[in-house]
């Protein structure tokens, strides 16, 4: 039995897709994200991003077009790729 929440857990209603931890303000709960291949720049680092971006970017690089509306965005690892 514990006294008080946690600071990373909240008193709300949990929702769908809700896993105890806000990665916002935990920010050891974030992931890494490594690429390596002839279409990446070499040595990049970049700050953290949201992971809804990767999509986009296998879409840029495999020359798939989407029609659906997504919450990802190209421009935020554009600059990892070569041009």
């Amino acid at each position: 039995m514990i006294q008080d929440w946690p600071k990373v857990f909240s008193k709300g209603k949990p929702g769908f897709g809700y896993y105890g931890f806000d990665p916002q303000v935990v920010k050891n709960m974030h992931a890494a994200f490594y690429a390596w291949g002839p279409v990446f720049k070499a040595g990049i680092h970049i700050p953290s991003f949201e992971n809804v971006n990767v999509y986009p970017l296998v879409t840029n690089i495999l020359g798939l077009k989407y029609k659906e509306s997504i919450d990802g965005k190209k421009q935020v690892l554009q600059r990892i790729l070569r041009q």
